[in-house]
């Protein structure tokens, strides 16, 4: 997830139709930026820039919080999108799994009754 989220956020830099050299220049901003942490006493400026929500989703990754990752994610758009979108199809393939083998459980525990 975190090679994810850092490609995610370096191209979250990227302006709308900048070419390469946007992409260039988002690479280099992104290494001289300071990483924000999120925190949730200290709010990040802009809440609706798609680096704000994968901060977010990073923090809820790390506290093993899979669910409100993913809709974290699913308010990032772009590029940034497309680059998270194979491991968003994974996340939520292994949530629906989650949720299949809790039904399995509480069906296995009423059969024992």
């Amino acid at each position: 997830f975190h090679s994810v989220a850092r490609e995610a956020k370096k191209v979250a830099l990227v302006p709308r139709d900048a070419g390469l050299w946007g992409f260039a220049l988002s690479e280099v901003v992104y290494h001289l930026k300071f990483s924000e942490k999120f925190h949730w006493s200290v709010p990040i400026s802009n809440t609706s820039s798609p680096e704000y929500h994968i901060v977010k989703a990073e923090f809820y990754m790390e506290q093993g919080m899979l669910r409100e990752c993913v809709k974290e994610l699913e308010q990032v758009d772009g590029v940034a999108k497309a680059i998270c979108s194979d491991w968003m199809k994974e996340a939520k393939a292994r949530l629906i799994a989650g949720q299949a083998i809790d039904a399995i459980l509480a069906e296995s525990m009423l059969l024992q009754r």
